[in-house]
């Protein structure tokens, strides 16, 4: 087993018989991710260098997890910075950085279980809006269908966001789903 760039072993994959690797993660990539959140928060390059170097975080999500809570960023990060100056204004920055990012992952994962997400098309619509849309169709039509023939949640809401964005598809009855 061969060490990948987190120096953690690689682990065997396997497709259809064939080995399967999982190509690397540039550093290049981290260290340019962390240079503009540090822009954005007036970071310090020292402190984005030893969160990239030292502690070997890769992407955001890494550093959303890295601190569990915002205490523990001079404990953890800022402590361990060497000639850095104004550490607490640093620290504060870093707080916000990280309060910053697990908001951001919070909202997209809430967007995502709404299924509000813009780019989503298979997300469900809110129960609200289905209902809205069920009574509305009862309205116009006055007809009601039994539940092994009402075509699913998944579908209206495929279909009404497909509708709603000018991109209706033609769909094989057949092949569909539910």
């Amino acid at each position: 087993m061969s060490a990948g760039p987190s120096n953690l072993p690689e682990q065997a994959l396997e497709l259809a018989g064939e080995p399967v690797t999982v190509p690397p993660k540039p550093r290049e990539e981290a260290a340019r991710l962390f240079a503009k959140l540090a822009e954005k928060f007036g970071l310090d390059p020292l402190v984005t260098e030893h969160l990239t170097e030292v502690e070997g975080l890769e992407s955001l999500e890494d550093f959303g997890n890295f601190l569990t809570t915002p205490d523990q960023a001079e404990a953890r990060v800022i402590d361990k910075v060497k000639a850095l100056d104004k550490r607490g204004l640093q620290a504060s920055r870093l707080r916000q950085a990280w309060e910053a990012c697990r908001e951001a992952k919070g909202a997209g994962d809430l967007r995502k279980k709404r299924g509000a997400d813009e780019t989503d098309l298979d997300g469900l619509l809110p129960d609200a809006e289905l209902s809205e849309l069920r009574d509305g169709f009862h309205r116009r039509y006055k007809l009601s269908f039994a539940a092994a023939v009402e075509p699913s949640d998944l579908l209206v809401s495929r279909v009404f966001k497909e509708l709603s964005r000018r991109m209706l598809q033609i769909h094989d009855v057949y092949k569909t789903r539910t």
